[in-house]
């Protein structure tokens, strides 16, 4: 069973090459890397915490690197149901912004439906920009690996910028596979599709491979 639906995880994956329709061969492609290391512990057996600190590597054409810094804690409120609190802080190349979120999360036989409302507060942006990215994701157990894919849609509410008439939705679709290193490390190699159209120029696919080391304490 669990090597069915492995596969199943890896081919809601492989849709990634699919949300490029047939006009994507004129739409504009970049390539992105991220790194990330992370940690988490327990305040107690129903609020795990976690801090993690990401690097984005962007070609030119996606504006500079990016580093931000996250910290989330959730509360189990049922064996299916929990909240959570966010927070993350984000510098690219002397500006930064701030972005609180709150999410909510359904999990059911490795089935995880969550939403998150998230704000960002941007130096020197008129007003916090309103986001919602609700996300479906499946994981399962294959031997030692652990293996996540997901689809994720984000629509902005409310942009920074008073007048901006550009397109409020992007899409990404992921997927992760995970394995216990040593002395409670753990390694995990991944790949994204984002997809974001563009009012007035050629729509934009990201193409982001992704490394992160975590561990628990």
């Amino acid at each position: 069973m669990n090597r069915t639906f492995a596969i199943l995880a890896l081919r809601l994956a492989a849709t990634a090459c699919v949300l490029q329709p047939a006009s994507a061969r004129a739409e504009e492609a970049e390539t992105q890397f991220w790194t990330s290391m992370a940690g988490g512990f327990l305040l107690d057996p129903q609020t795990p915490v976690s801090v993690a600190l990401t690097t984005r590597f962007r070609e030119a054409s996606s504006g500079k690197d990016q580093t931000l810094l996250r910290a989330s804690t959730q509360r189990v409120l049922t064996r299916n149901v929990s909240t959570g609190l966010l927070l993350s802080y984000n510098r690219t190349s002397g500006s930064y912004e701030a972005r609180p979120w709150q999410q909510f999360a359904v999990r059911w036989h490795g089935v995880v439906l969550r939403t998150q409302m998230e704000e960002r507060l941007i130096e020197g942006a008129d007003r916090a920009e309103l986001r919602i990215r609700p996300r479906i994701q499946y994981g399962t157990r294959v031997a030692r690996l652990y293996v996540v894919s997901s689809a994720e849609w984000t629509y902005r509410i409310q942009s920074h910028q008073r007048g901006d008439d550009s397109d409020p939705a992007y899409w990404r679709v992921s997927t992760s596979v995970s394995k216990p290193l040593w002395n409670g490390f753990e390694g995990a190699a991944g790949y994204m599709v984002m997809y974001r159209p563009r009012h007035g120029e050629p729509d934009r696919i990201s193409h982001i491979p992704q490394i992160t080391i975590s561990r628990r304490f």
